[in-house]
């Protein structure tokens, strides 16, 4: 007799054995009672909508087959009110407190990741730009300081920024271009090998 047959055998032994019988031939050990309760729940676990592992189905499988085991042992234990549900819900509890064990765990933090901001040098360099930035501004005529700031800083286009001065945008981009000139001239007489990068390539550069 091979393993198929086995398992019809013990198939067809179930539909003709009761609820409350299987519960008392497991509770006397049969070793045919074992292996129809071990069956019901990995068919329980096996469900496709669960998504338990099979690793995680064997050990929740040994949780059930051992609270089941203990429950039928203990005096009292009601076989008449069904002990095919009573291993149905005892089978669905682990599978909830798996999910919930599950939903605890922290995500895993690959190996890989590094550290996406800029480096210590990168953040002082920063630092010294804006501080360049501000002292050339300053050195600027106010028109200027509050054009660029207008652009740059605001992101205003210059067709909005010619309709709050009242000027025309052709000649708006032309004193644009000025202005960033002049900032530049400025930069080259502080001397300090910085480069500031305010320029947008001339009057004819985007809007």
């Amino acid at each position: 007799m091979d393993a198929r047959d086995g398992q019809n055998r013990t198939a067809a032994a179930g539909d003709q054995t009761s609820s409350e019988e299987w519960g008392r031939r497991l509770q006397s050990g049969d070793s045919q009672a074992v292996r129809v309760v071990r069956n019901r729940v990995r068919n329980i676990l096996a469900f496709r909508r669960l998504r338990i592992p099979h690793r995680d189905r064997q050990d929740i499988e040994q949780e059930v087959m051992t609270e089941v085991w203990q429950a039928v042992n203990r005096p009292g234990f009601d076989f008449v009110a069904g002990f095919w549900g009573f291993v149905e819900v005892v089978t669905s509890r682990r599978c909830i407190d798996w999910l919930r064990a599950k939903r605890r765990e922290p995500s895993p933090v690959a190996k890989d990741i590094r550290d996406q901001g800029r480096n210590p040098f990168e953040r002082v360099l920063d630092g010294e730009r804006a501080k360049i930035a501000s002292q050339v501004l300053q050195a600027l005529e106010p028109e200027c300081r509050k054009l660029i700031a207008m652009r740059l800083h605001e992101g205003i286009s210059y067709k909005e920024i010619a309709r709050i001065l009242g000027k025309g945008e052709g000649a708006l981009r032309v004193q644009f271009y000025r202005c960033i000139r002049s900032a530049r001239d400025v930069v080259n007489r502080m001397d300090r090998g910085a480069c500031l990068d305010i320029g947008e390539g001339g009057p004819d550069g985007p809007s």
